[in-house]
């Protein structure tokens, strides 16, 4: 059941990091690593153009938004899907999380911002995804 537990912490992970994202879009809009990375404070921002951080803080939390879905779905998932045999859950986890992590740790390296602090939630939200699988892959395969 160790594969049941790191999806059930994935799940939790992400919805918590979703309402962390949604609660900083919606007060601060940018975490220290986003001004060091454009070089920019948010009133040099503004002064482009008013909107500019209003756009950027509904980006946030929508994206904080859709963390918080993705994770109770990934958390109800582990605690009343898991029965053995049922590949179906398994492939679900997969084909879910593959699309997921590779568009959210590649857009970082394409565009350039790749602070070890601001990515490393990703990749400890890939090391659940990945022992998750491994590791619950014989009960779900497990033929009856």
């Amino acid at each position: 059941m160790w594969g049941q537990l790191a999806f059930v912490s994935l799940g939790f992970a992400l919805a918590a990091a979703g309402l962390v994202i949604s609660t900083i879009g919606v007060n601060g809009v940018f975490v220290q690593t986003d001004i060091a990375y454009i070089c920019m404070s948010p009133e040099q921002i503004a002064s482009i153009n008013e909107r500019l951080i209003p756009v950027i803080a509904h980006d946030r939390a929508g994206l904080g938004s859709a963390l918080i879905s993705v994770g109770l779905l990934v958390l109800m998932l582990a605690l009343w899907g898991f029965q053995e045999g049922q590949r179906w859950v398994w492939y679900t986890f997969l084909f879910g999380g593959l699309p997921a992590f590779g568009a959210a740790i590649i857009i970082h390296y394409v565009i350039g911002y790749t602070s070890f602090i601001h990515i490393l939630p990703a990749y400890v939200a890939l090391l659940l995804f990945a022992s998750g699988l491994i590791m619950s892959r014989k009960f779900f395969f497990y033929r009856l």
